[in-house]
């Protein structure tokens, strides 16, 4: 298996929320023709900075926390059911009801290696930003991610442990 010419680095990366922050690692991955390699990822913050925090204050000033949800969803399973929204859903919201998570649904959504979506070497990752940016391809699937997520998901103060 060939890797790539890259050495891992011991970059130090500053990171918001200690949480947000993914270690550097190798992934494993296929080329066009289908042989397969090991790509090195650098250490990263999941959490843009400011980007997301202004747009789900925006979107939900009362509970921006619910707007990351509705993120996740959106990008986990935009193509897919409304039984598929409901099922990343569901998982959010177990992870929530679980000690071991820091209380807010940001903290489980942004944790490493728990949703794709907010990895932005994911084929996803443009596809949340492109919702933070207002664009209007994506805006029908939006409005039925959030209305599925806010039904379905209590708010967020009804839920602290």
């Amino acid at each position: 298996m060939k890797t790539s010419a890259k050495k891992p680095t011991k970059e130090i990366i500053s990171c918001p929320e200690g949480s947000c922050l993914v270690r550097a690692h190798d992934k494993k991955k296929k080329n066009k023709r289908g042989e397969p390699y090991i790509q090195h990822v650098h250490n990263y913050c999941r959490m843009m900075p400011n980007y997301f925090d202004n747009f789900c204050k925006t979107e939900n000033p009362e509970n921006p926390d619910l707007t990351y949800t509705i993120l996740t969803a959106f990008g986990e399973a935009r193509g897919e059911s409304n039984e598929s929204i409901k099922a990343i859903a569901w998982v959010m919201k177990n992870r929530k009801q679980i000690k071991k998570w820091k209380g807010t649904y940001k903290n489980i959504v942004l944790s490493e290696r728990q949703f794709d979506c907010w990895n932005p070497s994911d084929k996803n990752y443009p596809t949340i930003l492109r919702i933070i940016h207002h664009d209007k391809k994506e805006q029908e699937t939006w409005e039925k991610c959030k209305k599925i997520i806010e039904v379905f998901l209590p708010p967020i103060d009804s839920i602290l442990v």
